[in-house]
């Protein structure tokens, strides 16, 4: 790169020459090739090329051709007065008439639900419509079933889906500690037994042996069923254990229940659905914790006392502690 001359950049005493002839001559002074100048100022040289020759049309806008060859006078430190009065005159673009100005009202699409008339005031017809009552339905049922307490007692339908949920929880999460020989059955079934003793008085020492042998076998076929927690699905064949008499704990069914008492030591004397008609007789060590579903089907006598579940009944469930 040569020394520039001052006095040639700051007014080119180029005549009558065009506005090209004058950026070529600047820049061909200073020492820079079109490449270059090109570079320094981020534009093709394609576009200085144009500008030089005077093919405005390859520019495009007018204000562009006018912008580039500021630019390229600044670059070059020359003065761009007689550069710009050589170039087309710069046009104003007229603003779009479809663009509103700043103070003018907003136009209504229709976009938002007309909940709100134009006087804003509520539209109490548009609450009628399925999107808005749908959702006012919902909140309405939940805030509903929120308020209500908890004695409210729910339909038989609802219970027993309950007692089937809590005693599929309980089938699951038991590990077959419960002891069957807790579990009594009613005294109706050893009627059977007791009157067979009075009608055959004859038979003598071996009807005594036979009756020994019977209940020797009904006890061990007892004891031999695994502990499942449902004690419905005893047979009937094994239900001829008789009901020992000193049983603290009974429950009389008149409806199917989901019932399960634990004594002191943390057996678990029954646990699963009793079915309706059905007489419990369970012994252990007191305190027995009881919970029982579908309470108002369930009777429960202790130490020959009844005990009343009313108070103590949550959503058709109660829990009791016998002590």
């Amino acid at each position: 790169m040569t020394d520039s001359n001052p006095s040639y950049l700051a007014s080119p005493s180029a005549g009558g020459d065009r506005s090209g002839d004058l950026l070529r001559r600047a820049r061909e002074a200073q020492g820079f090739s079109l490449a270059q100048l090109a570079s320094q100022i981020k534009v093709s040289p394609s576009k200085l090329e144009a500008l030089e020759q005077g093919q405005h049309d390859r520019l495009g806008d007018s204000n562009f051709t006018r912008a580039l060859a500021l630019t390229v006078c600044r670059t070059l430190r020359m003065d761009a007065t007689e550069v710009l009065a050589g170039l087309p005159a710069a046009r104003l673009h007229a603003l779009s008439e479809e663009k509103l100005s700043i103070n003018a009202p907003l136009r209504d699409h229709g976009s938002v639900p007309a909940l709100f008339d134009r006087g804003g005031r509520l539209n109490l017809r548009e609450l009628w419509k399925f999107k808005w009552l749908a959702p006012l339905a919902l909140l309405t049922v939940a805030a509903i079933i929120y308020a209500l307490p908890e004695s409210v007692s729910w339909p038989a339908w609802l219970s027993g889906t309950e007692l089937g949920v809590q005693a599929a929880s309980d089938l699951n999460g038991d590990d077959a500690t419960t002891q069957p020989s807790s579990i009594e059955v009613a005294a109706d079934h050893a009627a059977p037994l007791v009157a067979e003793d009075v009608t055959h008085p004859e038979s003598g020492a071996s009807a005594a042996m036979s009756e020994a042998s019977g209940v020797t076998t009904a006890t061990s076929e007892a004891s031999s069923v695994p502990s499942s927690g449902v004690s419905s699905a005893v047979p009937s064949s094994q239900a001829a254990m008789a009901v020992p008499v000193d049983a603290p704990l009974r429950m009389a069914l008149t409806d199917h229940s989901w019932i399960e008492v634990v004594d002191a030591t943390g057996s678990k004397l029954f646990s699963g659905i009793a079915l309706s008609g059905e007489n419990l007789a369970l012994q252990g060590q007191a305190p027995f914790n009881v919970r029982i579903g579908n309470a108002s089907a369930v009777q429960v006598s202790y130490k020959g006392q009844p005990v009343s579940l009313t108070n103590i009944t949550r959503n058709n469930t109660a829990r009791v502690e016998l002590k």
